[in-house]
């Protein structure tokens, strides 16, 4: 029974890709106040250790604030590869909000890679 529980978690967790390739991915997280300068992040595995931080340009902030800490789900096109743990949009296409998966046992985290496209 305990290894029938692994692999329900090990399936969930590997499910989620990480945005090594630029081009339009579901993403869920939270849009939150930039606690270390002006402005708003969106947050993807908050708290986590893999914890990604996008910064929000003005039209994504204003398209995302009905969504202000609230767990959301995004999708959204990244044209530049990631460094770190830090990156950002080229554009955000649709926004929702979504039930809170803090333990991470649904799809309801992560990246999932909708289409590929050429990184600039």
């Amino acid at each position: 029974m305990l290894a029938l529980l692994f692999l329900f978690i090990g399936m969930n967790l590997s499910a989620a890709t990480k945005p090594s390739d630029c081009g339009v991915y579901e993403i869920y997280g939270k849009m939150t106040k930039n606690k270390k300068g002006p402005g708003f992040l969106y947050l993807v595995n908050q708290g986590t250790l893999s914890e990604y931080k996008f910064s929000l340009l003005p039209q994504h902030e204003i398209k995302l604030s009905p969504y202000i800490d609230l767990s959301s789900k995004i999708k959204a096109r990244i044209n530049k590869r990631i460094t770190g743990y830090q990156g950002e949009f080229a554009a955000i296409e649709s926004a929702e909000v979504v039930a809170p998966d803090a333990a991470m046992l649904t799809k309801n985290h992560g990246f999932y890679l909708i289409s590929r496209e050429k990184c600039q």
